[in-house]
C-alpha cells in the first residue's frame, strides 16, 4: 500500500513544527542524494490561508524534518503571479553544515599514515556541534600530508576515495562505511524495456590508476623512515589498454609481503575506465541507498551487478518514476564494448556472433556439440577477448558444456552470465576454469526462477558471450 512520507517544517531551535500541504509537494518535491557529495530536497508551496503558518515558516537556516532527517533550508524564493505567491525552498541535509562547522585550525605537521577513524577523531574529537560517529568495515591507510588547517567537509570532500569510505550521516550521528560494507545485496534486479525504458551509459577515464609507489608497514624507530614493503606497483594490461596513468603513493601497514600488497592493488585500485549508468525506472520499488541490483539488456545479451549511488525520486507522488544511477568501479569497459559491437557493429572476426558469414582469422575453433547437447560451438580470439556462440538442442545445469585448447583457455578462472534464447529469454552462469573447461553452473528465467535444463527440439538454442584469456 503507498504511504505517503512524512515531512514537517519548523524553526531553527525546533519551538514551532508545522506540516506543508501535500498537493503540492506531489506536484514538485524532489529529493537528490548522491554518494559522499549531495543530499538535498527542493519543493514548491503555494500561499494558502489554511498553512499560513508553515509559509511564514520559510525562511533560510530553518529546519525541514523529512523521513526522519534534518534538512536546513538554504534557499528560499518567492514569486508573484496574478495574485498568487508561491514559494521554492531548497534545503540541505544538516550533515552538510555541521560538516563545514567542525574545523581543525592547527595540522598535523609532515607526513603520516593515517587510519580512518584516527583521521576522522583528530577533526571531531571534543566537537561543539554534538556529532557522534561509528564505523562500519575494514578501511585502507592513507599517507597525508599536513592534515588539518581545514573543514570536516572538505577532509571529506578530499580523503573519503583514499579511503575507500562512504558516509550516510543520520542527523548527528554521522555512520562511515566501507564501500564493501556499504554495498547491500538484496537480490534485486532491473531488466531494460521491462522496469526501464531510459539507459544512458557514461565512461570516464580520468580515474584510471596503473602505476603508483608501494608502502607497507613502517620500521619502527627508522631514520630516515623505512617500510617492510617499498616498491613501484603497475598493472601491464591496464597499461597496455590505456596507456600509464601514474597515481599518488599507497601506504598500507597492513602489509609485509609485497606479492599480497600487490594482489590488493590490483584489485582496489581503478585499473579501467569508470562507468557510470543511469537508469530511468518504472518499478518503483523502494531502492537503498548502496544497493547492488542486478541489471539487464536482454537486446544486447548483457548483463552486470551495479551499486546504486544516486537517486532522484518524488515519493509524495505514488507514480513517480525515479533516476537511478549506478557505478560499478569493477565494471569492464571490454565486456560492455563486446555486447554492443554485437549489435551496432560489423566488426571483422565477430561475425559467428552476428550471424555473418566472413572472414575469419587463425584464432578461430569450431567444436561439433555431441551428447545431449548436438549443435556447433564457435570460438574467435580477437586481441586478448574471446568471442563464444554457439547453437543446442538443449542446455543443462551443473554440467560441463565443452573443454577448449590453447590459445583460448584463460590465465585465471573467469565467470559472468549470458543470455540463452528460446522460446524466452533465460539467465545462464559459466564459468571458464585454467584447464579450459566450459561449465553451465545455473540456469534461470529472467523472473528469477531456477531451473534444471532449456531443452527445444525444434528450434535451436542461441547463445553468445565473451572472456578475457
Amino acid at each position: 500500500m503507498f504511504k505517503i512520507p512524512t515531512l514537517t517544517i519548523s524553526d531553527s531551535k525546533f519551538q514551532t513544527r508545522e506540516r506543508l500541504p501535500v498537493a503540492d509537494l506531489q506536484k514538485s518535491f524532489k529529493e537528490t542524494w548522491n554518494k559522499n557529495d549531495t543530499w538535498t530536497i527542493t519543493f514548491s508551496i503555494m500561499e494558502q490561508q489554511k498553512y499560513a503558518k508553515a509559509i511564514k515558516l520559510i525562511s533560510s537556516e530553518n529546519i525541514i524534518t523529512y523521513n526522519g532527517q534534518e534538512f536546513i533550508i538554504k534557499q528560499s524564493n518567492r514569486e508573484m503571479s496574478n495574485g498568487i505567491s508561491t514559494y521554492t525552498v531548497t534545503a540541505t541535509h544538516r550533515y552538510f553544515n555541521d560538516a563545514n562547522n567542525i574545523r581543525k585550525n592547527d595540522q598535523y605537521s609532515g607526513s603520516k599514515t593515517w587510519n580512518f577513524q584516527d583521521a576522522v577523531s583528530f577533526y571531531c574529537n571534543g566537537n561543539d556541534q554534538g556529532i557522534s560517529t561509528e564505523f562500519h568495515g575494514n578501511f585502507p591507510t592513507v599517507q597525508i600530508e599536513n592534515l588539518g588547517n581545514s573543514s570536516f567537509l572538505k577532509f571529506g570532500q578530499d580523503y573519503f576515495n583514499s579511503f575507500n569510505a562512504v558516509i550516510i550521516p543520520n542527523n548527528r550521528r554521522w555512520i562511515f562505511y566501507s564501500y564493501d560494507e556499504f554495498k547491500k545485496k538484496n537480490g534485486k534486479k532491473i531488466i531494460y524495456q521491462h522496469d526501464s525504458e531510459n539507459l544512458k551509459m557514461n565512461m570516464d577515464s580520468t580515474s584510471i590508476v596503473n602505476e603508483c609507489r608501494c608502502l607497507g608497514k613502517p620500521i619502527e624507530n627508522s631514520n630516515p623512515q623505512k617500510y617492510s614493503v617499498d616498491f613501484i606497483w603497475r598493472n601491464q594490461d591496464s597499461i597496455d589498454n590505456w596507456g600509464i596513468h601514474r597515481g599518488d603513493v599507497v601506504s598500507d601497514e597492513r602489509f609485509t609481503d609485497q606479492n599480497s600488497m600487490s594482489d590488493y592493488e590490483n584489485k582496489h585500485q581503478q585499473i579501467e575506465p569508470n562507468i557510470t549508468l543511469e537508469v530511468s525506472s518504472f518499478n518503483r520499488k523502494d531502492f537503498d541507498m548502496g544497493e547492488e541490483i542486478l541489471l539487464m539488456i536482454p537486446s544486447i545479451k548483457w548483463s552486470t551487478k551495479v551499486v546504486l549511488n544516486h537517486y532522484e525520486r518524488n515519493p509524495f507522488l505514488e507514480y513517480d518514476v525515479p533516476v537511478l544511477q549506478f557505478d560499478n568501479t569493477n565494471l569492464s569497459l571490454r565486456d560492455v564494448n563486446v555486447a554492443l559491437h554485437d549489435q551496432i557493429e560489423n566488426v571483422r572476426n565477430s561475425t559467428t556472433l552476428m550471424g555473418i558469414q566472413g572472414d575469419y582469422s587463425s584464432d578461430t575453433m569450431t567444436i561439433d556439440l555431441t551428447g545431449k547437447y548436438i549443435g556447433k560451438l564457435t570460438l574467435n580470439l580477437n586481441g586478448n577477448i574471446v568471442y563464444v556462440s554457439f547453437n543446442t538442442i538443449s542446455l543443462i545445469a551443473n554440467t560441463t558444456l565443452v573443454t577448449v585448447k590453447t590459445p583460448f583457455i584463460p590465465k585465471e578462472k573467469r565467470q559472468g552470465t549470458f543470455y540463452a534464447n528460446s522460446d524466452q529469454f533465460y539467465i545462464v552462469s559459466y564459468t571458464i576454469d585454467v584447464n579450459g573447461n566450459i561449465n553451465i553452473n545455473s540456469i534461470n528465467t529472467l523472473s528469477g526462477q531456477s531451473i534444471d535444463e532449456i531443452s527445444d527440439k525444434d528450434n535451436l538454442i542461441i547463445c553468445s558471450f565473451n572472456y578475457l584469456i
